[in-house]
């Protein structure tokens, strides 16, 4: 199940979105089928994902879920302003927004928390809330470190709740910008700079997977079995209910 915004919900691309991409990894992986349910809205804020979860039909879709995507964030912070909002003391301008995403966020993942069969839960962190590659270059230096800056508040923000609340934080900006934070992402955003493309997709999928990986064995979702150490062998998915998605 994915919950979010724009990003998860695949918008504007004609391609397979990552939370798809990353269904048909755990397939191969685990030689199980995985039924997606991508409730993500494009241009929903924390706010929206907290209501939405607490409804059907999101709510059903939750309560059928093994695995949960959150990505959310992005919609929190006001673009417009990011260049007014720069600086590595998170300044005042931002101060609402963030803390508004930290209490919602932890919101959102208490009640995916409270599902009987407790899903495992990734929240995915961004390479840019806004613009980047060769669409953020053209609005200048002044925009660029301004929404690397507050790129950075919110992934702190996320992060920090992942590791509060004990669950799976994806990092798509180290694929996207390299290490250094020097690499350009252009070829994996569509033309508007903002959204990833069919290459982009793929590299939150990838990365989601590994995180996956890391946080819950190899393949995701599943455990090794009994008497079999490491890798290589046949794996056991624990979601052994064949009606569970």
């Amino acid at each position: 199940m994915a919950l979010g915004d724009s990003v998860p919900s695949g918008y504007g691309c004609a391609c397979t979105g990552y939370v798809q991409s990353l269904a048909e990894r755990i397939t191969a992986a685990t030689g199980r089928e995985v039924l997606v349910h991508n409730d993500a809205e494009a241009g929903a804020t924390s706010i929206d994902v907290a209501d939405a979860i607490r409804n059907d039909p999101v709510s059903s879709d939750l309560a059928a879920s093994d695995l949960v995507i959150i990505q959310v964030g992005a919609n929190d912070v006001d673009a417009t302003t990011i260049t007014d909002c720069g600086g590595e003391t998170d300044a005042i301008c931002e101060q609402p927004a963030l803390q508004t995403l930290r209490t919602e966020l932890t919101q959102i993942i208490v009640t995916v928390k409270t599902v009987a069969h407790h899903p495992v839960i990734a929240v995915v962190g961004y390479w840019n809330i806004t613009v980047d590659g060769a669409v953020g270059a053209a609005r200048g230096t002044a925009f660029v470190t301004a929404s690397e800056q507050a790129t950075d508040h919110v992934n702190r923000v996320i992060h920090d709740v992942a590791t509060d609340n004990a669950v799976i934080y994806v990092d798509t900006h180290t694929p996207f910008k390299g290490v250094t934070g020097m690499r350009d992402p252009t070829d994996d955003l569509q033309d508007d700079g903002d959204h990833p493309n069919a290459n982009g997709n793929e590299i939150i999928a990838e990365a989601a997977f590994r995180a996956l990986q890391a946080g819950r064995g190899t393949p995701p979702l599943c455990r090794r079995p009994a008497g079999l150490p490491g890798a290589g062998h046949r794996w056991r998915c624990w979601q052994d209910d064949p009606t569970r998605h």
